[in-house]
């Protein structure tokens, strides 16, 4: 009796060790998977030769805000052979988004460029080279890329309003102004439209039609630089026109 009663005691325990244990396990397992940086380089140091893993952890990287490591992740990703799990342009397009980002223009644009040998018709690239070549004040390159982005995409809002920034910042604000208003008709939602148009509006004299483009940057992005930023220029639009 006394031997079955131990016996029983003894699976019993041994059973509550085991659940015991599973759950150690579990939640041990869950802490390592419970953000995506920590998955994803759990993921990778499984699987080193692997593209896709080493792609994700840069890009949980890029997230977290540690871009000079999700840098040297990509170029991880670079030097493993082609596994054709990944799109090798959207490497190089990630590699000049953070180069952007960080000022770094020549080797952005570097970047961009090999992203199209991949994929020449990417219209996301092409607008992103146009970004960079206008930063660069390099405007007729710049134009020709945002026209490529535009002709692989004729919806594609974000092309429209770079190369309405193209125009202006050639001084051809007629040519602007209709990018920036159907870029507002396609995503209204859209906020950097607007602002393109008040300063355009404003470079026209037209502080009325600044004054309204601006009040709507304003309701489509709250955050405090927009707020900020239009503050700014309804200051100016007022000092302008008192004179």
């Amino acid at each position: 009796m006394m031997k079955t009663a131990f016996k029983n005691s003894l699976v019993t325990y041994l059973a509550c060790a085991v659940i015991i244990s599973c759950a150690v396990a579990s939640y041990l397992r869950n802490s390592v998977y419970q953000t995506p940086l920590r998955l994803w380089t759990a993921t990778a140091a499984a699987s080193p030769h692997m593209q896709r893993p080493h792609l994700n952890l840069g890009l949980a990287l890029k997230a977290a805000g540690l871009h000079e490591q999700a840098l040297q992740e990509f170029r991880t990703v670079l030097s493993i052979p082609r596994d054709d799990s990944i799109g090798m342009q959207d490497v190089y397009q990630e590699m000049g988004n953070l180069y952007f980002a960080a000022g770094r223009y020549d080797e952005a644009a570097a970047a961009y460029r090999i992203g199209l040998r991949y994929l020449p018709s990417s219209p996301m690239i092409l607008n992103n080279l146009a970004v960079v070549l206008l930063k660069q004040e390099r405007f007729e390159e710049a134009a020709a890329q945002a026209e490529s982005a535009l002709a692989a995409d004729p919806s594609m809002v974000l092309a429209m309003n770079t190369l309405g920034q193209i125009y202006v910042s050639q001084g051809a604000i007629d040519k602007g102004i209709p990018l920036f208003k159907a870029a507002i008709e396609k995503a209204p939602q859209f906020a950097a439209p607007y602002m393109n148009l008040a300063l355009a509006f404003e470079r026209q004299g037209d502080y009325g039609a600044a004054y309204k483009y601006a009040n709507a940057y304003a309701m489509a992005d709250k955050s405090p630089a927009a707020r900020k930023r239009v503050e700014e220029l309804l200051d100016r639009l007022q000092e302008k026109k008192q004179k």
